[in-house]
């Protein structure tokens, strides 16, 4: 079963490199094109650049927002990294800043099936140099924090729950599973959930 953090890299990752139909051409949402992998070990060459790598960066939970009882979704906190990858020279700054920008507009609207309560946010932006000489990059790295809600896995093997209950606070918690309903499968829940809401 796929993490869902893997899930968002790879949503990332998707929305900058697929193409864009305009009437009878292809475009792509940013400089690098299709030239955008997942992880931070993919080889480069200068022929490859400019391009973008999407990895994960540390992840936190939330304890103030995911469930005290051991039971609740857990709220995480990822941050993702951006990498963009250009050759040095002259222009290198300008090229970095065009994709960045490119790449700012591309995730403005992002949604992550399955996680369509994920918010994401560009938190920092940092350039460095990489290698020397002829084999130097430059690079842009975009640091951005993604938030979304998870089930605690139901088993030992990292299985979804076969079953999702919810009620409304302050009815919540251990003490208070009668009043649970079952959600499985309901996706977003309806405009009159709770029913009985207090």
């Amino acid at each position: 079963m796929t993490h869902p953090r893997q899930t968002i890299i790879e949503a990332v990752a998707e929305r900058l490199k697929a193409p864009i139909a305009l009437a009878s051409t292809t475009s792509y949402r940013t400089d690098a094109g299709p030239r955008c992998w997942t992880g931070r070990t993919k080889p480069l060459f200068a022929k490859d650049l400019p391009a973008i790598l999407v990895y994960m960066g540390r992840e936190k939970i939330d304890p103030d927002d995911s469930g005290a009882d051991g039971e609740g979704p857990l709220k995480r906190v990822l941050l993702a990294h951006v990498e963009i990858v250009a050759t040095v020279n002259e222009g290198l700054d300008v090229v970095l800043n065009r994709v960045a920008w490119q790449v700012e507009a591309a995730l403005a609207d992002l949604e992550v099936e399955d996680h369509r309560t994920a918010a994401i946010d560009l938190v920092e932006t940092e350039p460095f140099l990489s290698g020397e000489g002829e084999k130097a990059f430059g690079i842009l790295r975009m640091t951005w924090q993604i938030v979304y809600w998870t089930h605690r896995p139901d088993s030992a093997d990292g299985s979804m729950p076969s079953q999702v209950l919810g009620s409304w606070s302050p009815r919540i918690g251990v003490p208070h599973k009668p009043d649970y309903v079952d959600i499985t499968g309901l996706g977003d829940m309806p405009p009159a959930w709770p029913p009985d809401r207090p």
